[in-house]
């Protein structure tokens, strides 16, 4: 899981679009900030359509399910939140907030990426296979 955390995390810091290539790019603490809260934003965006479309899927199965996915989508909210806290507080005393901040972002792609593959890849969803983790 580490090695998946990584590799989100150095992917995560290309920068989705031109705009935040600056910041991205820059060595300052500020910018890196800035450049992880735009990609988690984004990444969130994405996430919430895909979990839109699971959940209007999953919710033609049973109440059951639904029920299931709901705690499932809960306890991975705690799971994402404190494999980062992990990492952050086995960083360096510089480097937590960014780190933390890049592991949220590959936390939610992957989470993305698990959603699509588990209950839209087989189904008429409408939705690409989104990026995963490690994609640009």
């Amino acid at each position: 899981m580490l090695a998946i955390l990584f590799c989100a995390m150095l992917r995560s810091q290309i920068p989705a679009d031109t705009s935040n290539a600056a910041l991205c790019d820059s060595p300052r603490k500020p910018d890196l900030l800035a450049c992880a809260e735009n990609q988690r934003r984004e990444a969130q965006a994405n996430l919430d359509r895909y979990l839109s479309v699971a959940t209007k899927v999953l919710a033609e199965e049973s109440p059951s399910v639904m029920a299931a996915f709901n705690r499932a989508q809960k306890a991975w909210l705690a799971y994402a939140d404190a494999e980062c806290r992990v990492l952050y507080e086995s960083s360096g005393q510089g480097e937590r907030e960014i780190q933390f901040a890049f592991c949220r972002v590959g936390q939610i792609r992957a989470r993305t990426h698990e959603i699509w593959s588990l209950y839209l890849a087989d189904v008429d969803a409408g939705l690409p296979e989104p990026p995963g983790p490690c994609d640009p």
